[in-house]
Order: structure tokens, then sequence, then C-alpha cells
């Protein structure tokens, strides 16, 4: 029979106390989101304060794309990722020529890349579900030019039109998809387990 010994449980304490701790300063941004003289801010309290501030309007964000996103599945949508590498490249285009780059303005905004590629899904998974209704006719460009009482150049008057029709598309592009979203919602059942008030 072998003798316990009381040394070697001594040195395997010690050895599991050093690997906890070493764990624990390795994941401390699980637990704790940064330190103030030695005070721990935790993630929880963290979360707590981001649920306050904006909790209802993340929530209803998600609600909403998963709704959208279920709709996709059952309808068979989705966006080639060619469509969304070109849309990608417009927007770095149109930064480029203001002097800013893309990659600033998301790290601004707090994205990313791929944030900015799932909205850009998204909307066009949206668009394309809503396409017939979001045409513009050229009765109703000239109708709305002639209300509007727009002029154009004559250098570049129908580039000036295009942008003009497609301002109108996305007009119609934000009321259907409200719409949609809406009659969305009221066919879905939608269970909420954590009120944030108003």
């Amino acid at each position: 029979m072998q003798k316990f010994n009381f040394m070697d449980k001594k040195i395997g304490i010690a050895v599991a106390v050093i690997a906890i701790a070493g764990l624990g300063y390795y994941y401390r941004g699980l637990f704790a989101a940064a330190s103030v003289n030695g005070d721990f801010i935790s993630r929880l309290s963290v979360i707590r304060e981001l649920e306050k501030r904006s909790g209802k309007a993340t929530l209803e964000g998600l609600v909403i794309e998963s709704l959208i996103l279920g709709e996709f599945r059952k309808r068979g949508v989705s966006v080639p990722s060619g469509e969304i590498d070109a849309e990608i490249k417009t927007l770095e285009e149109r930064m480029a020529a203001t002097g800013d780059n893309l990659d600033n303005l998301l790290a601004r905004d707090g994205s990313t890349r791929e944030d900015l590629r799932k909205q850009i899904s998204i909307q066009k998974g949206v668009e394309s579900i809503l396409a017939e209704k979001l045409a513009v006719s050229d009765a109703e460009l000239e109708e709305y030019i002639k209300a509007q009482k727009i002029t154009f150049p004559k250098e570049g008057a129908s580039e000036s039109r295009e942008q003009v029709r497609n301002q109108l598309r996305g007009q119609k592009f934000n009321n259907e998809a409200s719409a949609w979203l809406e009659s969305l919602k009221s066919n879905s059942s939608i269970k909420y387990f954590t009120w944030y008030g108003n």
C-alpha cells in the first residue's frame, strides 16, 4: 500500500491554483470588461447598462432580422456573393471620392465588413421580394419631376433623371418594406421574454 504524501498534495494544489489563476488571467475578458485603479467593472454590468440604454431597439432589430431571414428561407431567396461585392466596391469608390475610406467609416460606426455584407444581403433580398412594387415607370418619373419643378442641366440630363428615378425607388422601398415588415410581424408568433420599457 502506497503511503499518502502530504508534500505531493501541496504541490498538486499549488499547480492547480497557478493553472486556475493563469486561466483566469487569460480569460479575464469573459468576466471583467475593465479595471479602474484595481476595481473591476464586470461584463455583466456593461451588458445591463447597454440593455437599459438600447435594449428595446436592439431586440426589435434582432426580431425583424429573424423575421426577414425566415422569410428568405421560406421563399428560397439568396443574394449572390458577387452582387454584394459589387455593392461594396461602389461604396468604396464613393468613399474614396470624398477622401475617406470604407474601413474608417465602418470603424467609426463600430461595424465590420461582415456586418456590412449582412446588411447588403438583407436589403438586396428584400428588394428582390418587393421588386414589382419598386419599379418606377416613366410616367411616375415625369409626374414627380413636374410636381417638384425639377430642371436638369443640358449635359448629364439622363444621369440626373436616373438619380431622381433611384430616389423615387428608394422612397418606394422605404414605404413598401415598412408595410411588408408590419405584415410579417402581424402574421408571426413573437413572444418577448424580456421587457425593456419605453
